[in-house]
């Protein structure tokens, strides 16, 4: 069954690109759209409705594209694909910060294929289960849009404000769950937000984006104030999410082995014993475990084979795992996470699993402390 909203191609020029992924579409019973102008996909995004963009990366205006689709409301749930001619650190992040959704070779046409095949035909996307009002105070545009999308996705009904003084008042409100004020915000900051939301009594869950050179001294005016964090803005939106279910967490009843970090590295994974591997990113790491971003994930209790450099290592490592959870593209539960794969590590060479381990409790000596 073809679905009736077709794959935007966008900012694509290479007919070998554009070829391959037109066959991937094809094979996902999708219709294609090529539009290899910026210009000329930011009209006909005004009156159509893709059902997933594939974007080249290094094509003039990408990211404004990106942007553009972002912050059309009714094309917040339309997966964006970045092409690159080379995976790295950096263009997972990148394309993050633009809004898309994931990354993949542009002369790899079977991993958008993998992308797409899942993508509903006919049916329509549950809403996530409501989890109350969160305010997001941020005088920039595009910061707002970014988070706004990451927070609807979760459950949140978003509202904004551009002062500090508007971001106090409509975090008293009634019903606000979470606070995301910027470190910068106008005319007191962040950090004189939360002051005065903890003066007042308030202990709705507050998260401070600052640039990474202010992050240090803004973490040490906040330490002493319950459920505030400093995270860094440059990171990817969907990082602040991870953030504010941290803050918000009652550590007492925490179970975890180990905590919890975000960490962004590129990962390759495959089925055991398979031959086909694809990229992901990671998301967050754990002593035992981590979260691999991704929209093509493997199902819950698959084994799986990942190759991924530790932190505070130059050396890859290769290490062994179970799925233990799966969660797909969309708002059809709480998006606690992205999409992607949790797994479970419990296998790898012995001297892998020393790096990564040894790795993962430098990162965290540096980060938590502990």
């Amino acid at each position: 069954m073809k679905s009736s909203r077709p794959l935007l191609l966008a900012g694509i020029t290479s007919s070998q690109v554009a070829e391959g992924c037109a066959w991937s579409a094809k094979e996902a019973g999708l219709e294609v759209q090529i539009l290899p102008q910026a210009e000329e996909a930011e009209a006909w995004l005004e009156t159509n409705d893709p059902l997933a963009v594939a974007l080249d990366m290094a094509a003039p205006q990408a990211e404004a594209i990106c942007l553009r689709i972002r912050m059309m409301s009714r094309l917040a749930h339309v997966p964006i694909v970045g092409l690159t001619q080379e995976l790295s650190d950096l263009s997972f992040p990148e394309m993050y910060g633009w809004g898309g959704d994931d990354v993949i070779h542009s002369h790899a046409p079977g991993e958008l294929l993998a992308r797409l095949r899942w993508l509903a035909v006919g049916d329509s996307l549950r809403p996530p289960n409501p989890r109350g009002d969160a305010v997001v105070a941020d005088a920039d545009r595009r910061r707002r849009t970014l988070y706004a999308r990451v927070l609807h996705n979760a459950g949140y009904t978003v509202k904004f404000a551009l002062h500090s003084n508007e971001a106090v008042s409509a975090s008293t409100a009634e019903g606000i769950k979470l606070t995301i004020v910027d470190a910068d915000l106008e005319p007191d900051g962040g950090v004189e937000v939360a002051r005065q939301l903890r003066s007042k009594g308030n202990t709705v869950p507050v998260v401070i984006p600052a640039t990474p050179k202010k992050m240090g001294g803004h973490r040490l005016a906040v330490r002493e104030l319950p459920k505030v964090a400093v995270t860094d803005s440059f990171a990817p939106p969907e990082n602040l999410l991870f953030v504010a279910n941290e803050v918000s967490r009652n550590q007492r009843d925490d179970g975890r082995a180990s905590a919890r970090l975000l960490y962004g590295t590129v990962v390759a994974f495959r089925h055991a014993g398979r031959a086909r591997e694809t990229q992901g990113c990671t998301y967050n790491i754990s002593a035992g475990g981590l979260y691999v971003r991704t929209l093509a994930p493997v199902d819950r209790g698959d084994e799986v084979w990942l190759e991924l450099r530790p932190p505070r290592s130059d050396r890859l490592v290769r290490l062994e795992g179970k799925a233990a959870w799966a969660r797909r593209f969309g708002p059809i539960e709480s998006a606690t996470v992205p999409p992607g794969f949790g797994v479970q590590i419990a296998d790898g060479t012995k001297g892998d699993l020393a790096r990564y381990e040894a790795g993962y409790r430098a990162f965290a000596a540096d980060t938590i402390g502990v």
